[in-house]
């Protein structure tokens, strides 16, 4: 079963990452398509933090290490823009009138809970 939980954890980091990329690209050309995080703008953080998690599922050695990089990247991300969606400081991108904030921070909130789950049942 953690084997199946390594591929969950896979098949939503690299969609993540892939629907991330269509953000990166338009904030390319439409700069203030993703707020600042730091002088960042988020949607490059959310790639870096899926990409991370994605590559912790290929690996054996610093595992654990990649997968918390990438989680704590976009967990950070996620609860700060959704906490500042929710009080009207920030407005996140939207899909369907879906603030995709909300959307990173379930994302990587159901990453956590896969991987504990894989770590659980090995």
């Amino acid at each position: 079963v953690g084997f199946k939980m390594n591929i969950a954890i896979r098949v939503i980091s690299i969609l993540g990452a892939v629907i991330t990329l269509f953000l990166v690209y338009s904030n390319i050309f439409l700069p203030d398509k993703c707020p600042l995080f730091l002088k960042i703008p988020a949607c490059y953080l959310v790639e870096i933090a899926f990409l991370f998690v994605f590559a912790s599922t290929f690996v054996k050695e610093h595992k654990k290490r990649l997968f918390l990089i990438g989680y704590y990247i976009g967990i950070v991300n996620g609860v700060w823009f959704s906490y500042n969606q929710t009080i009207g400081n920030k407005i996140c991108p939207t899909y369907f009138g879906i603030p995709l904030c909300y959307v990173s921070l379930f994302t990587f909130v159901v990453l956590l809970v896969l991987k504990r789950r894989e770590y659980k049942e090995k």
